[in-house]
């Protein structure tokens, strides 16, 4: 481009008319162009006439050099030519429109100069900059390469650190968790204990009272309070205590297998969770930059609102863990309680029972000694109701053996009654034939009233005799309850094994 011609003109000509014609399509982008913000100085970047101020830059010797201006100075009007004149494409090409018809020349050599040296300047500077970005960016890559590896170092130091603790807790959660179940086992197997124990003392309390209702069918004369009864009536008393201390130790076995249940699902629950977390962090431990499976996880930065602090997280573990501890230990203590409540239970349901039994056998043993006696005294009544009769008989053949000499003496009266006269004498012969008579009806009376008391001996023997055979009926009546019924039904007591629950 030539830029020494000093004849050129300026752009500011006025234009043919239809030159200013063509340009109306253009417009309305100049006026696009205005809106959008093109300042005067873009117009006056174009414009040739106007005298350039640029700084060339500190390698100048001079400073500000002043441009040389291409032919006369052109005046306000002329250097703001209207919109309308231009076209898109000096907008395009940088360049302005033809000057006249011979040259399109722009810009002096003074300008072309400077443009030249600010390109240097700009290349030197850039490329400086280039150059101190790159070792900024080799020296940031390393250090942060570094940084990276460290941490990533330390981070899987950390993530082995907290899995074996993980698995620490894993283990003991496991332990306790055993021992947990353990006990739960051995609590069920204690409230099958006590329910069998609770059947025996209840089959117990059931003979107690059948013996006492096949007691009460005795007949009136043995219907007493004995000493059985008095044991018979202590033995279910001691039932109805026992039973009610099994009630209550089975509850209370229940409510602790249900606590110990309580904690086994906290232990699993717990020991689930950091089963899984111990798989992860063992996972993590293992990944390294050129693992299979990695992949970009923008959302993983964010923490969630409900995570636990490394303190929290430990102390709801041993909170868990004391817990089951503490179940398990009072599970042991109300077991150990338990036992010996069942065999102080035992003791007394066995010394009872040995009351029992010795009460029925002094009772058989009075019976059957009673039963003896009525016997016995039987066996004299009706011996002695044979000697009444025996002696009832004879005294009556006495009676009317007697019977001669009272007729004969009587005889002898009434004929010497018939003597007359003087001869009519009260002589010895007379008077002891009197006295005879009278002899003879004394022993006659004396005799009938031996006989009547006979009699009535005899019918008292023969009431005693029923008395007696009554009585014999009752006591073999209680014997055969007492020996038969309620020494079979004791029979059925149950073993020791069985009142242990076993």
């Amino acid at each position: 481009m030539n830029m020494k011609g000093q004849g050129v003109s300026t752009i500011c000509e006025i234009r043919k008319p239809q030159e200013l014609t063509g340009n109306e399509k253009f417009k309305d982008l100049s006026r696009n162009e205005k809106k959008s913000g093109n300042s005067c100085e873009e117009k006056n970047s174009f414009c040739p006439e106007k005298p350039r101020h640029d700084n060339v830059g500190d390698d100048s010797p001079g400073g500000e050099e002043e441009m040389v201006s291409f032919g006369e100075s052109a005046s306000a009007e002329d250097c703001d030519p209207p919109l309308e004149r231009w076209t898109a494409l000096p907008r395009f090409t940088g360049t302005r429109p033809t000057v006249g018809n011979f040259t399109i020349s722009r810009y002096s050599p003074a300008e072309w100069r400077n443009r030249h040296q600010e390109i240097l300047k700009d290349s030197t500077y850039q490329i400086r900059e280039a150059k101190n970005h790159e070792y900024k960016t080799n020296l940031l890559g390393s250090q942060i390469c570094s940084q990276i590896d460290k941490q990533q170092l330390d981070n899987s130091l950390l993530l082995r650190s907290r899995a074996g603790e993980i698995f620490h807790w894993k283990t003991e959660l496991k332990f306790v968790g055993e021992e947990v179940e353990s006990e739960i086992l051995k609590i069920q197997g204690e409230i099958g204990r006590l329910s069998n124990c609770f059947r025996a003392v209840e089959t117990i309390k059931n003979m107690d009272r059948d013996i006492q209702r096949i007691r009460d069918s005795r007949l009136h004369s043995d219907l007493v309070h004995d000493t059985l009864a008095e044991e018979i009536v202590k033995e279910e008393k001691l039932c109805n205590d026992i039973l009610n201390l099994y009630t209550r130790c089975i509850d209370e076995t229940k409510m602790q297998s249900i606590e110990l249940k309580d904690a086994k699902q906290r232990l699993e629950h717990d020991w689930s969770d950091k089963s899984q977390t111990y798989d992860i962090d063992s996972t993590c431990v293992g990944l390294k930059n050129d693992s299979e499976g990695l992949q970009w996880k923008p959302g993983s930065l964010q923490v969630s609102q409900d995570q636990s602090s490394p303190e929290g997280h430990t102390t709801f573990v041993k909170q868990s863990i004391i817990y089951a501890k503490t179940a398990v230990n009072r599970s042991q203590v109300l077991r150990a309680n338990m036992i010996e409540n069942s065999s102080t239970c035992l003791k007394d349901l066995r010394r009872q029972a040995a009351a029992v039994e010795m009460a029925l056998a002094d009772q058989i043993v009075e019976l059957t000694e009673a039963i003896r006696r009525l016997e016995a005294a039987l066996n004299n009544c009706l011996k002695r109701l044979a000697d009444n009769d025996m002696l009832i008989n004879k005294t009556n053949a006495v009676i009317r053996g007697i019977d001669g000499p009272m007729k004969c003496a009587q005889t002898r009266l009434g004929m010497r009654l018939i003597r007359e006269n003087i001869e009519s004498c009260r002589d010895h012969s007379q008077n002891g034939l009197i006295d005879e008579v009278k002899n003879v009806a004394e022993g006659t009376t004396a005799l009938s009233g031996q006989v009547k008391m006979a009699c009535d001996s005899t019918d008292s023997l023969i009431e005693l005799r029923k008395k007696l055979e009554n009585e014999l009926l009752v006591k073999k009546n209680s014997l055969w309850i007492d020996g038969k019924r309620c020494k079979s039904m004791r029979m059925h007591y149950p073993a020791i094994n069985s009142l242990s629950g076993y």
